[in-house]
């Protein structure tokens, strides 16, 4: 994947839902469906295994085909298929002993490192064996990572009394306060109208008997970019950090606000003030958070070929702890800490927000993956459809991206069946360059007056398999998704 010759059979073989496809998988309906033909059987794998097709109804096709729609260009390619995992295992193989050559503690920093990776999702990244480089007990699933509710009520005076002197209990009470009158008055998260409350209108609000009411678990619901439902469990311990829809207006705004979960909690309160319109105990979720600061001195992004970048907020700054509404959260994001830039003390004293094993110590920064699943890699790109809540920064997160200009006095064969020949005056395909120029294109003189297909075939050759290669229609084929 990746490679030039790679590019120029995804070029080639661009798949496009055309009345041929359809033709095909109505013709393959039938033999099955009315004459009782085997779905493996001869006469439709004559119709559809040429080509790597399924006898399978497809919904966007159904809807769409009559806008001229091609519903391949709307999925996000599954990285799983694009990796062998003979291939990725023996290169992880070869990295390790590269390490063991190397000598030194390279196997130990390695194990820890991928010990240190938070899991993520419900099987998206799994908790690493503490001994990775071992390669025992692990499944495909295991290798794709490497490459990749109950309540306990506590009195609030007293939960305070007992982490006295840490810093991420200061002003708890009053900014917790602050928080629900908020969320009462309808200000939303990062609101720059939402006045300052004084004490007298902190005394407007009563959390009823002083208690809160903690919890294990958040678990978030959210669309995903291809309309489906989907579920991200939030745990404090394990899976802590989330994102938000960001309100940043400035040069260096970015689409996504980040924090770690401290506390899941709800409180029962009764609101006294201007704007109330019931006395009535209601019952408000808040999620106590430690704030990300995102790194703007480091190019991140898809133009900068970097993962952004980002840290924990330094204790003196206001921000540094918060209360949010649990109806903000967009989504978990999974975060991968920045080995180079080792541990530290520096941005939060002594606190219970750690566990006992991190010794008081954060990672410095953070990668967020932004690959960890093809929902949050089209939460990074933008244009996703179900992604109704960030539909505001799509321009934005679309603007990310190289922007290629073809070179003078060239024109580029048209894709077979997306366009004219390249003799003909319409026939110019869009974003096709040549090797000089970034993209693979098929380049032809601007007075050729040849075929495009013919003028394709002299560059783009079928590939083989090299000896001790599978390629992907064998694990296809495998897998029952047809044959070559």
């Amino acid at each position: 994947m990746g490679m030039v010759r790679d590019m120029r059979w995804r070029i080639k073989k661009t798949r496009v839902n055309d009345e041929d496809r359809c033709h095909r998988i109505t013709a393959a309906h039938q033999l099955i469906f009315q004459k009782g033909v085997a779905v493996n059987g001869e006469h439709v794998k004559a119709l559809l295994n040429d080509l790597s097709y399924v006898p399978t109804y497809n919904a966007f096709s159904d809807h769409l085909h009559q806008f001229d729609v091609n519903f391949f260009k709307l999925l996000v390619v599954d990285l799983l298929h694009e990796f062998k995992l003979g291939v990725w295992k023996a290169i992880f193989t070869r990295l390790l002993r590269i390490l063991y050559a190397a000598g030194g503690q390279g196997i130990q920093e390695l194990n820890k490192s991928y010990r240190a990776v938070p899991p993520f999702g419900r099987d998206t990244i799994r908790k690493f064996n503490r001994n990775a480089s071992a390669m025992k007990r692990l499944a495909a699933h295991d290798f794709k990572d490497l490459l990749q509710t109950s309540q306990l009520s506590q009195d609030i005076t007293t939960w305070l009394s007992s982490l006295q002197g840490d810093p991420a209990i200061e002003n708890f009470l009053p900014r917790l306060k602050d928080h629900l009158i908020a969320c009462i008055l309808g200000h939303a998260l990062g609101d720059d109208e939402a006045p300052e409350y004084s004490d007298e209108d902190r005394d407007n609000i009563v959390i009823v008997n002083n208690l809160m009411f903690e919890h294990n678990m958040l678990w978030v619901n959210y669309t995903t970019y291809d309309l489906r439902h989907e579920q991200d469990s939030i745990n404090p311990c394990t899976r802590p950090d989330i994102m938000m829809i960001s309100h940043e207006t400035d040069e260096f705004r970015h689409p996504y606000w980040y924090a770690c979960v401290v506390r899941i909690f709800h409180v029962n309160v009764r609101y006294f003030g201007p704007g109330s319109t019931s006395h009535e105990a209601k019952r408000m979720d808040v999620l106590f958070v430690r704030w990300f600061g995102r790194c703007i001195n480091s190019p991140a992004g898809f133009v900068a070929h970097h993962l952004h970048h980002i840290g924990f907020v330094e204790e003196g700054d206001p921000d540094v702890f918060g209360f949010i509404n649990p109806d903000v959260v967009l989504r978990g994001v999974h975060l991968i800490p920045s080995f180079t830039c080792s541990r530290t003390n520096e941005y939060l004293g002594a606190s219970f927000v750690r566990p006992e094993a991190d010794c008081n110590e954060d990672w410095k920064y953070f990668h967020v993956n932004m690959f960890v699943d093809r929902d949050m890699f089209m939460r990074f790109r933008g244009g996703g459809v179900g992604h109704v809540a960030s539909r505001e920064w799509d321009d934005f997160l679309q603007s990310d991206r190289p922007k290629f200009q073809p070179s003078e006095n060239k024109v580029f064969n048209s894709i077979d069946g997306l366009g004219d020949t390249a003799g003909s005056n319409a026939g110019v395909a869009d974003s096709h360059v040549d090797e000089d120029d970034g993209l693979i294109g098929s380049e032809v003189d601007s007075d050729s007056d040849g075929d495009s297909e013919e003028n394709s075939d002299e560059v783009i050759e079928d590939i083989i398999a090299d000896n001790g290669e599978e390629l992907d229609d064998t694990i296809y084929i495998e897998e029952g998704y047809g044959a070559p």
